[in-house]
C-alpha cells in the first residue's frame, strides 16, 4: 500500500491526547495551540502492546538524553537536523533546530513509554531545548518503511503554510524494528534575541525580541521562587520589545503575552535559573484514564479546587450561571473553529457576562483545546497566566464548560467574584457614616462631631442616583436649599463598600454636618456602586 495514502486514511482515525491550547484572561488578561497530537501508524505493523497502562498518579520521570541548552533564541542545526532541514525546506517550511532538539527527546520518550507526552512534560522538553514557542503541536509516526517518504508524509500532513517545524527520530526495538518519527510544529509569534537560561543573582538583564505581525501591546508576568506573581516592566518601540528581567536567586518563570486576533494570548513561557542548576530531570505523574471521566465540567472543577487546596486556598463555589456562560463559549469555539477570548459572535468575557446579566467585582477566563481534560488542566497549571487565574484569591465562584469535538475537548473556565447586592441603601449609607465617625475620632479625638444632616443626605441620595453628576452640580443643589456654609463634596465609584476610605480633607476638616448617598447599578460596565459624601460646616 502506498504510504501517503495510508497516512491520509489514518490521520482522522488516530488522534491522541494533545498538548493544551490554552488562553487565559483575568481582568488582566490571556492563546496558544491548534490541533492536538496526531498519532499515525504507517505500514502493516503497529507498536507492541506489551507495556501495561501506567497506574494513574504514578510517577513519570523524564531524564534528558542531551544536555539542556544554555540559551533561548536562535539555535544552530545539529548533525541530526541536516536531513530534516533539507526535507522541510523542499516543502517551503521554516525549520527550527530548537524544535528539532525537543522532537528528538520526544521520539525517545515515545520509544521508552509507547505513549504521547503530557502537556507539562512537553513543556519541559521544549524549554530544555531553548524553544521559545507557545501552542506547539506534536505529531508522531510509527513505521517500518525505509527512506525519506515517511518524513515527507509527516511534514505534509502535520503542517500548514507559515508553520515552523522541527523533527526527531528514534527506533522501537520491535521485530522488525520500527521508526518513531516526531514532528513539532508551531506558529512564530515572536523572535527572541539570545537569552541565557541561567544567570548570576544580582545581575539584572533584559529580555529583548520582536513581535510577529498581528500581535501588539506585549506585557510580561513572572512567578518568583516563592510562587508569587510579579508584573515585569515592558517597553515597545515599533515591534521591538524589551522586558526587564528579575535578578534574585532561584527559579523564575516568565510568560510573555500580547494582544492577538482573538484577544490576549500568551506568546511564550521561559524558565530562568538564578544561581541554581538548570535541571536535566523532570518529575510529574501519569494522568488518569480518560474513560473514567463521565461529567467533564464537574471533573475539571474538582481539579481546579484540588489545586487550590494544595496551596491553602478555599474551594470555589460552583455557579450554574457561570457554567452556562462557559459552556456556550466552548460550543461557540467548537462551531467557530477558534480558540480565544474574543468571539466574533459574543465578544469578550465581559460582554458575555453582561448579556447573562451577571455582575461581578472581578472576573477571569481560561480556555483550552486538548484531547484530555486532565492534560488540559495540567497545561493550564503549567502556564503562568492560567495558573494565576486558578489560584487567585480574588475569585470566589467558578463555572466550567466542556464540549467535545473532532479536535478534542473545548474547555472554558469562568472565574468571578459576584458583586454584593445592596439591599438597603440607607442602611449602607449609615454604615459609611459610622466609618467616617471612627476615622474622625482617630484623627481629631473623641470630640470630633459627625452629625447626619437630613437635607444633605437627601441631596446625596439624589446625586448618587445620577440626578446630579458633578461635584459642582451637587454644591449648587446645596446652595439652592439655603445652606451657605463651607461645603465639600466627594464622589466615588466602588466595586464593594469595603473599598470606601474616608477622604482626608473630610476626616481632618472642621465639618460637622454630613450626608451620604449610595446607589447601585448592577448593569454598569465597571464598579457598580456610586457613593456621594457631602460635608458642611455647622
Amino acid at each position: 500500500m502506498h504510504i501517503r495514502r495510508l497516512a491520509t486514511l489514518l490521520l482522522t482515525a488516530l488522534v491522541g491526547a494533545g498538548v493544551t491550547m490554552a488562553v487565559a484572561i483575568a481582568v488582566v488578561g490571556l492563546d496558544a495551540v491548534e490541533d492536538g497530537v496526531r498519532q499515525l501508524f504507517l505500514g502493516p505493523v503497529s507498536p507492541s502492546e506489551s507495556l501495561p497502562p501506567a497506574p494513574p498518579g504514578s510517577p513519570l520521570v523524564i531524564t534528558l538524553t542531551d544536555a539542556p541548552r544554555a540559551n533561548y533564541g536562535p539555535a544552530s542545526p545539529a548533525s541530526e537536523d541536516a536531513l530534516f532541514l533539507t526535507l522541510a525546506d523542499a516543502q517551503g517550511l521554516e525549520y527550527d533546530p530548537s524544535l528539532g532538539a525537543a522532537a528528538r527527546e520526544l521520539a525517545i520518550f515515545y520509544t521508552d513509554y509507547r505513549r504521547l507526552a503530557t502537556s507539562n512534560a512537553l513543556g519541559f522538553l521544549l524549554e530544555s531545548s531553548g524553544a521559545a514557542y507557545w501552542g506547539v503541536r506534536q505529531s508522531v509516526v510509527i513505521t517500518n518503511a525505509r527512506g525519506n517518504e515517511p518524513i515527507e508524509t509527516l511534514l505534509a500532513e502535520s503542517t500548514r503554510e507559515g508553520d515552523v517545524v522541527g523533527v526527531g527520530e528514534d527506533i522501537l526495538p520491535e521485530t522488525p524494528p520500527l521508526r518513531v518519527i516526531v514532528a513539532l510544529t508551531a506558529r512564530r509569534t515572536l523572535t527572541l534575541d539570545p537569552l541565557p537560561r541561567a544567570f548570576e543573582p544580582g545581575t539584572a538583564g533584559y529580555l529583548t525580541g520582536r513581535l510577529a505581525p498581528g500581535y501588539t501591546r506585549p506585557r510580561a508576568i513572572a512567578m518568583s521562587p516563592a510562587g508569587t506573581f510579579v508584573d515585569l516592566d515592558t517597553t515597545l518601540r515599533g515591534r521591538q520589545f524589551s522586558i526587564e528581567m528579575p535578578a534574585q536567586k532561584g527559579r523564575w518563570v516568565v510568560e510573555i503575552l500580547a494582544e492577538g486576533p482573538h484577544g490576549p494570548v500568551p506568546l511564550t513561557q521561559l524558565t530562568l535559573y538564578g544561581g541554581v542548576s538548570v535541571p536535566k530531570i523532570f518529575e510529574t505523574s501519569w494522568p488518569p484514564p480518560l474513560a473514567e471521566v463521565t461529567n467533564g465540567a464537574e471533573y475539571v472543577a474538582d481539579l481546579v479546587n484540588s489545586a487550590r487546596a494544595e496551596t491553602g486556598l478555599p474551594a470555589l463555589i460552583y455557579a450554574t450561571e457561570l457554567a452556562d456562560v462557559a459552556l456556550a463559549h466552548s460550543e461557540d469555539m467548537r462551531t467557530g473553529d477558534f480558540i480565544g477570548h474574543r468571539s466574533p459572535r459574543t465578544g469578550l468575557l465581559s460582554d458575555r457576562l453582561r448579556a447573562a446579566r451577571y455582575s461581578s467585582v472581578s472576573r477571569g477566563e481560561n480556555v483550552a483545546l486538548n484531547g484530555s481534560l486532565y492534560d488540559a488542566h495540567a497545561g493550564l497549571m503549567w502556564s503562568l497566566g492560567h495558573r494565576k487565574n486558578i489560584l487567585s484569591p480574588q475569585f470566589t465562584h467558578l463555572g466550567v464548560g466542556a464540549r467535545h469535538g473532532p479536535r478534542g475537548w473545548y474547555l472554558t473556565e469562568v472565574f468571578a467574584r459576584p458583586t454584593p447586592v445592596i439591599d438597603d441603601a440607607d442602611e449602607a449609607a449609615y454604615g459609611l457614616l459610622k466609618q467616617l465617625r471612627r476615622a474622625r475620632a482617630e484623627s481629631q479625638g473623641r470630640g470630633a462631631v459627625v452629625r447626619r444632616d437630613a437635607t444633605l443626605s437627601r441631596i446625596a441620595r439624589q446625586a448618587a442616583g445620577d440626578a446630579l453628576d458633578t461635584p459642582e452640580a451637587i454644591v449648587s443643589a446645596v446652595r439652592q436649599v439655603g445652606i451657605r456654609a463651607r461645603t465639600t463634596v466627594w464622589t466615588g465609584q466602588l466595586a464593594t463598600l469595603e473599598q470606601f476610605v474616608p477622604p482626608t480633607e473630610v476626616v481632618d476638616g472642621e465639618f460637622t454636618r454630613f450626608g451620604v448617598g449610595i446607589a447601585q447599578d448592577l448593569d454598569a460596565d465597571g464598579p457598580s456602586i456610586r457613593v456621594v459624601l457631602i460635608a458642611a460646616d455647622g
